[in-house]
């Protein structure tokens, strides 16, 4: 169940970016290097939703994909999106530890 949250909520995460990437590509509000990164970051959270959180190294690499968002997040002006994709992100962030460092039952 925390797996299928979490693939989730990373799809409609990167969704999410993808969407504000296309809309600022129709009102012409940001330029073209942060477009290009947030439509990397969008595919980056549909990418990092599929591998296997048990492993070591997709665990830290989700962990540090989501850790660098977060950070980057309180750069910027604090608006509405950046305060909803800071508590994504940190839910995120739980349900990685949750996933990758369960208890392994015998």
């Amino acid at each position: 169940m925390k797996e299928k949250a979490y693939r989730l909520l990373m799809i409609l995460q990167g969704l999410l970016w993808i969407a504000m990437a296309v809309r600022s590509i129709a009102t012409g509000t940001v330029s073209t290097p942060i477009l290009v990164l947030m439509l990397l970051d969008g595919f980056c959270y549909i990418l990092l939703a599929f591998p296997d959180l048990r492993k070591l190294f997709f665990r830290l690499a989700a962990l540090a994909f989501l850790l660098a968002n977060t950070v980057l997040t309180f750069t910027d002006q604090m608006g509405f999106m950046d305060y909803l994709v800071l508590l994504w992100n940190l839910g995120l962030l739980v349900l990685v530890f949750l996933i990758g460092f369960r208890r392994k039952q015998t």
